[in-house]
């Protein structure tokens, strides 16, 4: 027997609240579900069943199969009896679901901001509207800055990795702040400047270490802001500046450096014992063959054929205008 699935597994977070209805739209699913009997004052913590009105919250959550969902959140408004309390009037807090003033659940806040950090603006905006769940690539960035700032206690940075940055691509530049031991941004300084650099290592005395490039503006910034702290250059700016140099100086030598063939690594055909090759013997390409045949044809229709032996006897028997008939051996063999 197949297990029916529950509301309270598509919607653990609304388990304290009661669920109305669950209906498919042309924009997506939407949960209707309504508050408690009572609640709790949130400054003096008493309970209250004096309901004074009631209000909607729209609230958007997690897709499902593909498409988004919608909440719409009945609440209500409650009297603090409480003569003690300066608050007269609360409204219902749902803080398992969503935090005040928010138009979205907390896990739908979680997931945004985690893609939001890990992809960025643009990318996270497609990638959650293809997922059922569309955000405009401010909100991401947004929602990545407010968990930053609102995540309580900062952790003290220790060594500081300094580096500039654009704002404008070749026209304003900034300076960013990094954490090697966390690996993670620390901070965004809007001025690449000595100033801003030492009024921030003055607000973090707890840094002991310094890496940066060899530009003197960092240099200088660092000796004011933490004097005691060690500046040393990053591997990033060593490497380059040592590819740069290397560059210059091949281009230097640039007459030194160039590299004989094979083919003419060999003088006058010797090979490396000393000795002379000897030419190899190629075979006469098509063409070649064809003016060397044409050649021997046009020599015996004239009568001159090319002397076949260099003895004066055979040159006496064949006299120069005469044809050719053989060498005397073949004439014999013939008879």
């Amino acid at each position: 027997m197949a297990k029916e699935l529950s509301y309270k597994e598509l919607f653990p977070d609304l388990k304290d609240l009661a669920l109305r209805n669950v209906m498919q739209t042309e924009r997506g699913w939407v949960v209707e579900a309504e508050g408690v009997s009572s609640a709790a004052c949130p400054d003096c913590g008493m309970a209250s069943h004096s309901r004074h009105s009631r209000y909607w919250r729209q609230l958007r959550d997690l897709s499902m199969q593909g498409r988004s969902v919608t909440i719409n959140l009945q609440l209500g408004r409650w009297r603090c009896r409480n003569s003690d309390c300066a608050r007269q009037i609360f409204t219902e807090r749902v803080s398992n679901v969503l935090i005040p003033h928010a138009r979205q659940t907390n896990r739908l806040a979680e997931i945004r901001m985690l893609v939001g950090r890990a992809l960025g603006g643009r990318p996270g905006q497609r990638l959650l509207s293809r997922l059922g769940m569309p955000a405009s690539r401010h909100t991401l960035l947004r929602q990545v800055t407010k968990a930053a700032r609102g995540s309580g206690l900062q952790p003290k940075v220790r060594v500081l990795g300094v580096d500039d940055w654009a704002w404008s691509k070749g026209q304003s530049f900034g300076t960013i702040l990094v954490d090697l031991e966390r690996s993670e941004v620390a901070d965004l300084l809007p001025t690449r400047s000595a100033k801003a650099l030492s009024d921030w290592l003055a607000q973090h005395p707890e840094v002991v270490v310094v890496t940066r490039d060899r530009q003197g503006v960092y240099a200088q910034g660092a000796r004011r802001g933490a004097p005691e702290a060690r500046q040393v250059a990053d591997r990033f700016h060593l490497m380059l500046n040592l590819t740069q140099a290397v560059e210059r100086e091949l281009a230097l030598q640039r007459r030194h450096l160039r590299i004989t063939p094979p083919s003419k690594a060999r003088i006058d055909g010797r090979a490396d014992n000393g000795e002379r090759k000897k030419p190899r013997q190629t075979d006469p390409s098509p063409l070649h063959r064809r003016e060397a045949t044409s050649a021997s044809r046009s020599r015996a229709a004239t009568g001159k054929a090319r002397p076949i032996s260099d003895d004066p006897a055979v040159e006496s028997r064949w006299p120069e205008g005469e044809p050719n008939r053989g060498t005397p051996g073949d004439q014999s063999t013939a008879h």
